[in-house]
């Protein structure tokens, strides 16, 4: 996929790569800047070009690997998910959102990327907004050929299959699987599986692992990558396991990803014992309206008192 942007809007082009090796476009698309992004960064144009086709081309990109070909340099650093990076914040929620694909970044010359170019500089309508996605398309490390496999649970996930399915909780189990009798009335099977309120599914534990895994493969933090695991996976004590896991991420802690900053202490402010010993200024401004257009306030800190000059 090939992408551009202009000062006055978006150009994108999908092209699928024949048997000969030879590029056919399948999909052009084009749309304007909103007024508010056209006051963004070149880098900033450039990276919401890329998102914004990505969300619009998303049927034919998820689930498959695919290349995003750019003339702008920085996005080969920018919008690489390989490595965790700091960014502005808008970037870095962008990153964030195309961590449903999987894609490499590669940059062409600008003489090789002209179809998009010209869509770009010729756009005449807004065909773009932000789109929610599903990161279900991210956990996708249990296939069904594993889940099907007789032998996938061990015999310890397997006896407790057959006392869920049976609802076969005697003293002796529920002393021996205590954390899974404390929720028996959400447990399932199905066809030999165990499920959490019939939708997230139970793994065993010598897969949990390769699991956290694929969950935090795009180096996101907790709070990012404990809900894309817990929408579809469950197990005692996860949440724990998730973080321990994230701390616990060379790449991540190499980035200062994992480092908690501390609050700054508050400093109390000490008062004066009399007036004009102490005060506080500050500017205003601009403001509307007739000259001036600044104002420098003065506050004595002993008597609260104001003073104004234009």
């Amino acid at each position: 996929m090939k992408c551009d942007a202009s000062d006055l809007g978006i150009g994108a082009v999908l092209e699928q790569e024949q048997k000969d090796g030879e590029r056919r476009p399948v999909c052009y698309w084009s749309s304007q800047f909103r007024s508010y992004e056209k006051n963004y960064s070149v880098s900033e144009k450039e990276a919401l070009t890329c998102v914004a086709a990505m969300q619009k081309f998303n049927k034919y990109l998820l689930r498959r690997h695919f290349v995003l070909l750019t003339d702008h340099k920085a996005l080969t650093t920018v919008l690489d998910q390989s490595t965790p990076k700091k960014t502005i914040s808008r970037i870095e929620r962008w990153r964030e959102k195309l961590a449903a694909f999987d894609y490499s970044v590669e940059y062409i010359k600008g003489s090789e990327n002209e179809i998009a170019d010209w869509l770009s500089r010729s756009a005449e309508d807004i065909d773009h907004k932000e789109v929610s996605l599903c990161e279900e398309i991210v956990i996708n490390s249990i296939s069904e050929a594993d889940v099907n496999d007789p032998l996938f649970y061990g015999a310890e996930m397997r006896k407790l299959s057959e006392i869920i399915k049976h609802e076969d909780w005697t003293e002796g189990h529920k002393k021996k699987f205590t954390e899974f009798a404390r929720c028996a009335e959400k447990l399932s099977v199905h066809r030999g599986r165990i499920f959490y309120e019939q939708t997230r599914f139970l793994p065993d534990k010598s897969r949990r692992r390769e699991i956290l895994e694929v969950g935090h493969e795009k180096h996101q933090e907790i709070s990012r990558t404990s809900p894309r695991i817990r929408e579809f996976f469950w197990w005692p004590g996860m949440d724990k396991e998730i973080e321990s896991f994230v701390n616990s991420c060379d790449v991540c802690q190499k980035s200062g990803r994992t480092k908690k900053i501390g609050r700054v202490p508050s400093v109390p402010v000490v008062l004066p014992t009399g007036p004009w010993q102490k005060i506080a200024m500050d500017i205003k401004g601009p403001l509307k309206g007739n000259s001036p257009r600044y104002l420098l306030v003065v506050m004595d800190y002993y008597s609260k008192w104001p003073e104004v000059v234009g």
